[in-house]
C-alpha cells in the first residue's frame, strides 16, 4: 500500500448518519453508539489490587434488542493512552477504529485503566495516597490482566484467547505484562498484539520541550510540593467535567495539545474534532507523571531511551504476535528503535512480528486521522485475522 497515497474513504462515507451539527455534545458513550447503530453494554471490573475499572462492550443492535455479550466472534481489546480514556476509539463513528472492528466481525471492547473520570476502589478513598500509589508496573500487572480476563470469560470463541489493540501509553502497558521476566498471567490470555505509536523509547519531542526538562529535572521533595502526591493536576479533569459540552473547552484543549506537543488537526475530520477531544483528560497518579520523566540514570524515556532497563531479549516464545504501526512524523516516540529491536535482538519472535510505518502521521493521528481505517485499520484487520 502507498502510504502517501490520499484515501478516499474520507470522500464516500460520513462519520455518522446524521449531520455533525445536530449531534449532541455529551459524555455518554452509549449516545454515540446508538448513532451508529451499536450497543453498549458497560461493566465494572475489579482489580486485584481493588481498582474499579470500566470496561465497555460494543456490538450491533440486534432485532430482538438482546445482548450480544456471549458472542463467539474473535475478541479484541482496545487499552487506551495516557490522559485518554477507551471512548476515543469511537469518536469518530464510522470512521473510528472501534467501529471498525464491529464492522470486520469482531467482538470488540474497549477498557480502561484506573483512574478515569471517575476515580474509585474497593477500599480506599480519594483522598488517601496510597489510592494514588500506582504508575505503569501496576497498570500491567493488574489491570491488563483483569480486563483481559474479563473478556475472555464473557467470549465464547474458539481459540479461547485475546487479542489487544493499544495506542502509546496502553503499548507499554502490554509490553510491560508481557517481559519474559514478569511471569504475568496476560500471555495466558492474549493472542495477538497492535502496537500503536509504541511508548517504548522516548522521541525528540520529549528533549525539545523546556517545560518537560524541568520537570524531570525538579528534585522529588519540590515535584511533590508542586503536584503533590495524589492525581495529577485534578484541576484538568474538573474544568473537563465542567466545561466538555462548550465549544470553548475544545478549543481550548486543541490549543493546550497544539502547543505542549506540536500535533495539529489537519488530517483529522475537523467537524468531529469536539467529539475527539470530548473524553480527556482523565484522572492520572503523579506518581505515573514522574514514571515517564524518569531521570537518565533509572531507564530514560525522556532522554530517548527505552522505558525497560534490562539487557538483553525482553520477550521469549511466549509471547503473543505483534504488529507495530508508526507514524512518520511522531515526535512523541521512537518507534523505529523498537523496530531495530525486533529485528536484531528478539530472536524468539523471528517470523512472528510485522510493521507499518504511515509516513504523514503523527502521534494522535493513529487514532484520529480521516483516512485512518484504511491506513491503519484494514492492515489491522489482516493482521488479526491472518
Amino acid at each position: 500500500m502507498d502510504m502517501s497515497e490520499k484515501s478516499v474513504f474520507s470522500k464516500t462515507v460520513d462519520a455518522y448518519n446524521i449531520a455533525v451539527s445536530e449531534i449532541k455534545i455529551t459524555g455518554d458513550i452509549a449516545y454515540y453508539g446508538q448513532l451508529l447503530g451499536l450497543k453498549i453494554d458497560t461493566f465494572k471490573v475489579i482489580t486485584e489490587d481493588g481498582f474499579v475499572l470500566i470496561l465497555h462492550h460494543l456490538y450491533k443492535s440486534s432485532a430482538s434488542g438482546e445482548s450480544d455479550i456471549w458472542s463467539s466472534k474473535k475478541p479484541v481489546l482496545f487499552i487506551h493512552g495516557l490522559f485518554c480514556s477507551s471512548e476515543t476509539y469511537l469518536t469518530g463513528g464510522r470512521k473510528s477504529l472501534a467501529y471498525h472492528m464491529v464492522d470486520s466481525n469482531f467482538d470488540v471492547w474497549l477498557g480502561n485503566n484506573r483512574g478515569g473520570f471517575n476515580p474509585k476502589h474497593s477500599r480506599l478513598s480519594n483522598y488517601d495516597p496510597q489510592m494514588w500509589n500506582w504508575d505503569i508496573t501496576e497498570m500491567a500487572k493488574y489491570d491488563l490482566p483483569a480486563l483481559l480476563s474479563f473478556v475472555k470469560s464473557h467470549n465464547n470463541h474458539v481459540s479461547s484467547k485475546v487479542s489487544v489493540i493499544a495506542h502509546s501509553q496502553g503499548t507499554a502497558e502490554c509490553v510491560f505484562a508481557m517481559l519474559k521476566q514478569n511471569d504475568n498471567r496476560c500471555m495466558e490470555y492474549m493472542e495477538k498484539c497492535v502496537l500503536l505509536a509504541p511508548a517504548i523509547y522516548g522521541g525528540t519531542m520529549l528533549q525539545d520541550k523546556w517545560f518537560l526538562k524541568l520537570m524531570r529535572h525538579t528534585p522529588d521533595i519540590i515535584y511533590k510540593l508542586l503536584f503533590g502526591v495524589n492525581g495529577f493536576m485534578p484541576i484538568m479533569t474538573l474544568s473537563r467535567n465542567i466545561g466538555h459540552k462548550t465549544a470553548l473547552f475544545s478549543h481550548a484543549a486543541y490549543t493546550l495539545l497544539n502547543y505542549l506537543a506540536g500535533w495539529d488537526d489537519s488530517l483529522w475530520n475537523r467537524e468531529v474534532r469536539q467529539l475527539h477531544l470530548l473524553f480527556a483528560p482523565v484522572c492520572i497518579s503523579n506518581k505515573l507523571i514522574r514514571w515517564w520523566l524518569r531521570p537518565e540514570t533509572e531507564a530514560g524515556f525522556a532522554t530517548g531511551k527505552s522505558i525497560i532497563s534490562e539487557e538483553g531479549q525482553w520477550f521469549d516464545k511466549r509471547c503473543p504476535e505483534l504488529f507495530v504501526v508508526i507514524g512518520g512524523q511522531d515526535k512523541l516516540v521512537n518507534g523505529e528503535l523498537l523496530v531495530q529491536r525486533l529485528k536484531n535482538v528478539e530472536t524468539d519472535l523471528d517470523g512472528r512480528w510485522d510493521y507499518l510505518v504511515v509516513e504523514l502521521y503523527s502521534h494522535l493521528d493513529l487514532i484520529f486521522a480521516d483516512d485512518v481505517l484504511n491506513k491503519v485499520g484494514e492492515p489491522v484487520v489482516n493482521f488479526l485475522k491472518n
